[in-house]
C-alpha cells in the first residue's frame, strides 16, 4: 500500500494506525511514521503534498473503506503491545551485522553522537522490504561500540525519552598554570620558571 493512501486514510478518513498497519501488513511504528511524517523524514507529509495527490489517494484509500469489514483478522495483535506480523522476509544475521558495522563505523568516522535505533531507523529506511528487529541492531551496535575507547555511552533525553546514546567521551578542560613569579612550598623548597 503506497504511503500516501496511508496518510489519506489517516488524515481524511480519520482511521487509527493500527488498522492501516494491518491493513498495509507492516509494522505499527512505520505506520506511525508514515502517517506522522516529519521535517527530517524521508516521507512526504499529508499537508506538503499537492491537491491533486492528496484526491488521488483519498480515492484509493475510499476502496479500502468500502473493505473495511472484510479485512483478514489473522495479524491482529492479542495484546496492546504485541507487534503486529508484517509479512516481511528478515535480513540474514550475518548480512544484518555487516550492514550494521559499515554504519556504525560511518558515524564513528564523523564523530557523529547516535543511538542503535537511529541505526535501526536507517536501516529500515534502507531495507523497507525487509523486516529487521531493533533488538538485534542493538545488540550489534552495544558489541561493536565496546571496540571504541575513545566514545563513550550515556543516557540521553531522545523525544522525552532516556536513551543509550553513543558520543565522543567528554574531557574536562585543561588548565594549563603558569607563573611569572617563583612560589615556595611549605617545606622550604623554592620552585621557579625555567625564564627566571
Amino acid at each position: 500500500m503506497k504511503v500516501t493512501v496511508q496518510q489519506a486514510l489517516f488524515h481524511h478518513f480519520v482511521q487509527p494506525v493500527s488498522w492501516i498497519a494491518r491493513i498495509a501488513a507492516i509494522n505499527r511504528r512505520t505506520a506511525w511514521n508514515h502517517v506522522h511524517a516529519s521535517p527530517k523524514s524521508h516521507v512526504k507529509a499529508w499537508g506538503s503534498r499537492s491537491s491533486a495527490e492528496q484526491r488521488s489517494a483519498i480515492k484509493e484509500a475510499k476502496q479500502f473503506m468500502k473493505r473495511k469489514g472484510k479485512v483478514s483478522k489473522a495479524v491482529v495483535p492479542a495484546r496492546q503491545n504485541q507487534p503486529v506480523a508484517t509479512h516481511r522476509p528478515k535480513i540474514p544475521l550475518a548480512l544484518l551485522q555487516a550492514m550494521i558495522d559499515i554504519e556504525v563505523g560511518k558515524r564513528i568516522q564523523a564523530d557523529d553522537t547516535f543511538t542503535a535505533y537511529s541505526v535501526t531507523k536507517l536501516l529500515r529506511a534502507l531495507n523497507p522490504h525487509h523486516e529487521i528487529d531493533h533488538s538485534d541492531v542493538q545488540t550489534r551496535v552495544r558489541s561493536e561500540m565496546a571496540a571504541y575507547n575513545h566514545y563513550e555511552m550515556v543516557f540521553l533525553n531522545w523525544n522525552g525519552e532516556a536513551a543509550r546514546t553513543w558520543r565522543l567521551k567528554q574531557v574536562g578542560p585543561v588548565m594549563q598554570i603558569r607563573t611569572s613569579q617563583s612560589a615556595q612550598l611549605p617545606s622550604g623548597i623554592r620552585i621557579t620558571d625555567d625564564d627566571e
